[in-house]
């Protein structure tokens, strides 16, 4: 099966999600490929189409555009309980993120002061700049984190080439004294694998380490973009989930298909 086609407008859904219930999704990045400092190999978009830290010179949604069309959302009858930043790829890779989540914050509280905001980010962008005030205006931050050491993270997370684990742990780490953020784990079987032995227990470290609010722990169930790639059942799931907060002290759920 082919991967997930690509968002195709700045605002998507509201869509079904096991983390989140219904999440209108706002998408900050180009609808015709995606952009991202990673090129995951389970990413359910496919391969990443340009993979940099830095988004001189392509053409994102304007910041104006995207408040628009949220305000005229949010003004709809149209059911939902969280506003996400998450879209075609990494979305704090918008040079005016800090200013659209302050607005999209300023329209919720007018419009729909129940609905929370919710981020999903592959943790890349905070070696370079940790945003702490404006993660602050996010109701739940979360902060993807696959594996605890470096030779784990080139095969899955395959990122840029300036980008490095430890420095992205370092600043999970001091993020996590400001916020309570949520850290997301994919776990894959296959002809990759990070729930088990010396490769899981470096992630173990990490977590223990960044001391997060909470973990949220899931498997692919879409196409991937690589082959071999397998979902962990549903009891090996749920063990883990188990083990994880029993061996962090961390409060962690398994989503399950």
């Amino acid at each position: 099966m082919a991967p997930l086609p690509l968002q195709r407008d700045v605002l998507y859904g509201p869509i079904k999600s096991k983390r989140l219930g219904l999440s209108l999704g706002i998408n900050l990045l180009p609808t015709t490929q995606k952009v991202c400092p990673f090129d995951c190999v389970y990413c359910h978009y496919g391969r990443t189409g340009i993979k940099t830290i830095s988004p001189s010179g392509i053409i994102l949604p304007a910041a104006d555009l995207v408040l628009k069309r949220l305000e005229e959302y949010l003004k709809s009858d149209n059911a939902f309980n969280y506003i996400t930043f998450s879209g075609n790829g990494e979305p704090l890779l918008h040079p005016d993120f800090d200013y659209i989540t302050l607005e999209v914050k300023r329209l919720r509280d007018r419009f729909r002061p129940k609905t929370l905001i919710a981020l999903l980010t592959n943790s890349s962008i905070i070696t370079q700049d940790q945003k702490i005030e404006t993660l602050k205006l996010i109701d739940l931050p979360i902060f993807k984190l696959d594996c605890g050491d470096e030779e784990t993270f080139q095969i899955i997370n395959r990122p840029v080439p300036e980008i490095k684990l430890e420095d992205i742990i370092k600043g999970l780490m001091e993020i996590a004294r400001e916020i309570k953020l949520t850290i997301q784990t994919v776990f894959l079987d296959g002809k990759v694998k990070n729930y088990t032995g010396e490769i899981f227990n470096h992630w173990l470290s990490a977590i223990i380490g960044i001391k997060p609010s909470f973990i949220q722990i899931y498997s692919v169930d879409r196409p991937v973009a690589e082959g071999g790639i397998k979902m962990l059942d549903n009891r090996t799931l749920l063990s883990l989930a188990e083990e994880i907060e029993r061996k962090t002290g961390v409060k962690t759920k398994a989503y399950l298909p």
